[in-house]
């Protein structure tokens, strides 16, 4: 304690400067020895309390250099502080009483609530138990469980199967399913290589895996998968086992119309380029299942550079749903070099949002179906050929026709100016007139000979023309033969029609038609005979009607006379070609359609023909 008697006392190192009172003074003689002027110490005198406070007062150097000190009187706050603290003691023990009292009401109200809640969750885990098992039981796939490869439980589908009553009578006989599974390659026994079958379906899940069990007899094939249950330290697990044996009779029965049929399989998936090529789909170009990679690259390797982009426009047609059904025809190398012709036919997959998935398709094998259309294409050439030479004698008898007349002319003129000569009495423009008429003749048998010129010239290129012009050059051709037998011709046609084709073939089976219409109507020899020819547009087709009123062709005949060698002509007269070659010309080559029908008092020949040809 310090001790301090006068004004001048000191309290550490630091003399009081003030002038104190006695209880003042005997406040200060209270503090410890070791005070250092900490504020907020704390003195008691006489049960009275003072809480001393202390302010640093510093000079222009910034160090201290006196101590203000100041008495404050807390007795009052005390005893504040203690009633304080004596209503808040009291005042936590009513609330925590008062408390108590309602958790523990509550506390009733909540375990009768548990109580309740814990009743119907029991009652909800019983229901969802017994709900799943209905569930299984209704299932018609086999579903089991195994504890340590035995089993464990089963739904009512396995106890039909294998017909046993419950799990136990079947564990009298067998510990596992698998003690049911046939022996077979290709299908899982009890071990795979060495592997407990549901740890070897576990570590291959992205296998296809079946098994075999037999009842009443007959075999039965499962699709099977398995999985680990990780509930506590046991092996425990769980298997399904689905019936696919109709499903695998269709996929063996499919594959043997497959394997008679030679057809290769192939299945594009739109969305990821993936692909898959049958093994026979590889067979065809002579290659084993392994030795080519199912992807896209296969078979743009395989396709004939001149065929490829023909084919790939058609896909991509049907892709974008432009068509129903993908066909094309191109030619895949075989692994020994040589070309196949294939079939290719598909038809894309959409989706609900009508996007495109997938596509699937077959191959087929037409390299001696394309061999024989070569030979037959040859021998229709030839067929065509003997035609047009078949026709040698109707094109003389025409020629003789058209040079009849001016023949006749020349001749006339000719004897004309002998008899001017024997007469004497030749003038210049009589002979002028004569020659210059003579000299026309000649003209007009020249273009004769260059229009049947021109009938028989092997031209082969596709041509844009005006159907008007090849109208116009075969009536040049056989104009003249109609308008000696009296046969009136109408035409009715647009002058600006313009087509795509071979125009010598055409303007051949114009000529064969209306000589069969001619040789109609001379046998006939009808009234007024006529032929008539229409010609319309018909947006995608062009139309061509040639008629006549010659008497038409008997019922039982008509659908004949497209055939080879058949004639309603005398044998002398009639060679059985010129239809048969004009079908043959407008359907194979012209890829249009040539029909014949009767109607009104003679016979129609209808062609259709496309516009453009591909």
């Amino acid at each position: 304690m310090f001790s301090i008697k006068s004004d001048m006392d000191a309290i550490g190192n630091y003399l009081l400067q003030s002038k104190l009172s006695k209880d003042e003074i005997d406040i200060l003689n209270k503090i410890p020895k070791d005070y250092d002027f900490k504020d907020g110490l704390t003195i008691e005198k006489n049960k009275n309390y003072y809480m001393i406070h202390t302010v640093n007062i510093k000079d222009f150097k910034n160090n201290n250099y006196a101590k203000y000190l100041f008495i404050q009187n807390m007795t009052s706050n005390k005893e504040n502080s203690f009633y304080t603290k004596v209503k808040l003691t009291i005042g936590i023990i009513i609330f925590t009483i008062f408390l108590f009292l309602i958790l523990n009401r509550y506390f009733f109200k909540f375990s009768r609530e548990l109580e309740k809640f814990y009743n119907k969750t029991i009652k909800k885990i019983e229901f969802d138990k017994e709900y799943m098992k209905a569930v299984e039981d209704n299932s018609s796939n086999i579903i089991i469980t195994s504890l340590n490869k035995k089993l464990y439980s089963a739904n009512k589908s396995f106890f039909n199967f294998s017909q046993y009553n419950t799990v136990e009578e079947f564990q009298k006989k067998h510990d596992c399913v698998c003690d049911l599974f046939v022996k077979r390659e290709g299908f899982i026994g009890k071990y795979i290589n060495g592997v407990y079958w549901i740890e070897y379906i576990e570590q291959n899940k992205h296998l296809t895996h079946k098994a075999i069990m037999i009842k009443d007899d007959k075999e039965f094939i499962f699709k099977v998968t398995a999985s680990f249950l990780n509930f506590d330290k046991y092996y425990r697990c769980v298997s399904t086992f689905s019936d696919i044996t109709e499903l695998e009779e269709t996929k063996n029965r499919y594959d043997a119309v497959l394997e008679a049929t030679q057809d290769g399989i192939w299945d594009w998936n739109l969305k990821d380029n993936t692909i898959y090529f049958s093994p026979q789909f590889k067979k065809q170009v002579g290659y084993e299942d392994d030795e080519l990679k199912n992807e896209f690259k296969t078979w743009e390797d395989l396709v004939h550079l001149d065929d490829i982009d023909n084919a790939t426009i058609e896909f991509n047609k049907n892709i974008a749903g432009k068509t129903k059904l993908y066909e094309n025809i191109h030619r895949l190398k075989h692994k020994d070099g040589h070309w196949v012709w294939i079939l290719d036919r598909g038809k894309t997959i959409f989706d609900s949002d009508n996007n495109a998935t997938r596509m699937i398709g077959s191959h087929t094998d037409i390299t001696d179906i394309k061999e024989l259309e070569d030979d037959l294409k040859e021998k229709d050439e030839m067929m065509i050929a003997q035609s047009r030479n078949a026709v040698m004698g109707e094109m003389i008898s025409m020629i003789a026709h058209q040079w009849r007349q001016p023949l006749s002319v020349i001749s006339m003129g000719a004897n004309n100016i002998l008899a001017d000569i024997e007469l004497e009495i030749v003038e210049e423009k009589s002979l002028k007139e004569i020659s210059q008429e003579i000299i026309e003749q000649t003209l007009e048998l020249s273009n004769t000979i260059d229009d049947f010129k021109e009938f028989f010239k092997p031209i082969r290129e596709k041509e844009i023309v005006l159907i008007k012009d090849i109208l116009d050059n075969t009536f040049n051709v056989i104009g003249k033969s109609l308008e000696n037998h009296n046969i009136d011709i109408s035409k009715n046609i647009n002058n600006i029609i313009k087509i795509e084709t071979y125009s010598r073939e055409l303007m051949q089976v114009f000529i064969n038609i209306i000589n069969n219409s001619k040789e109609a109507l001379l046998e006939k020899k009808p009234k007024n005979a006529y032929i008539k020819i229409d010609i319309e547009d018909k947006k995608d087709i062009l139309y061509i009607k040639i008629s006549d009123n010659g008497g038409g062709i008997k019922d039982d005949i008509i659908d004949k006379i497209f055939e080879p060698y058949f004639s309603t002509k005398k044998e002398k007269t009639g060679t059985g070609l010129g239809l048969y070659m004009s079908k043959t010309i407008i359907e194979k080559h012209l890829k249009g359609k040539l029909i014949a029908i009767n109607e009104d008092d003679g016979v129609s020949f209808i062609i259709e023909l496309p516009y453009e040809l591909e």
